[in-house]
C-alpha cells in the first residue's frame, strides 16, 4: 500500500513537472471543461488529453511535447510568411494604385481638349423645327416622351464623354 502511495505521489510530481513544461510553451489546462491541455495559436488549435500527460511514459511524453513544439514553430512560421506576403501584396497594390493614378492623369490630359469640344457639340444640338401643334390632345403624351428621350439622349452622350 505504501509503495502504491509512493508511486502515485511520484506520478503526481511528474505530472506537475510536465504541466509546467507544457505551460512554458503556451498550453493551458482546462480540467473542468473538457480535460485537455489546449494551445491556441491564432486560428490553430492543438490539444493533449490530461490522461495522456499523466499516464504516458517519459518517451511518449517527450514525443508529444516535441510534436507540440513543432506545431508551434510551424504555426509561427506560417504566420510570419502570411505577414510577409501581406506586406508584399500591400506594396504591390500601392504601386498599382500610383501607376493607375498617373496613367489616368495622362489620359485625362490627353483627351481634355477633345472632350471639351464634344461636350460643346452635344450641348449645341438643337432641333431647328418648332415643336408641332397636335390636333389630338391624347397624342401630347407621345410628343412629350419624344422630347424627353431627346433630352435623355443628350444627357447620355454627355455622360459617355465624361466617362471616357
Amino acid at each position: 500500500m505504501e509503495r502504491e502511495n509512493k508511486a502515485k505521489e511520484d506520478k503526481e510530481k511528474i505530472f506537475e513537472i510536465r504541466k509546467g513544461r507544457l505551460a512554458e510553451i503556451g498550453f493551458v489546462l482546462n480540467e473542468e471543461r473538457d480535460g485537455f491541455f489546449w494551445l491556441l495559436e491564432e486560428k490553430e488549435k492543438y490539444a493533449i488529453r490530461i490522461g495522456r500527460v499523466f499516464e504516458s511514459d517519459a518517451i511518449d511524453f517527450e514525443t508529444d511535447f516535441t510534436d507540440a513544439k513543432l506545431f508551434i514553430e510551424k504555426a509561427k512560421s506560417e504566420a510570419e510568411e502570411f505577414e510577409k506576403q501581406k506586406a508584399i501584396d500591400l506594396q504591390l497594390s500601392i504601386n498599382d494604385a500610383a501607376r493607375l493614378k498617373k496613367e489616368n492623369k495622362a489620359r485625362v490630359a490627353k483627351y481634355s481638349n477633345d472632350k471639351k469640344v464634344l461636350k460643346e457639340f452635344v450641348k449645341s444640338l438643337d432641333f431647328r423645327n418648332a415643336v408641332p401643334e397636335l390636333d389630338n390632345e391624347n397624342m401630347q403624351y407621345i410628343l412629350d416622351n419624344i422630347l424627353l428621350e431627346l433630352e435623355n439622349t443628350k444627357g447620355l452622350l454627355l455622360t459617355t464623354i465624361n466617362i471616357f
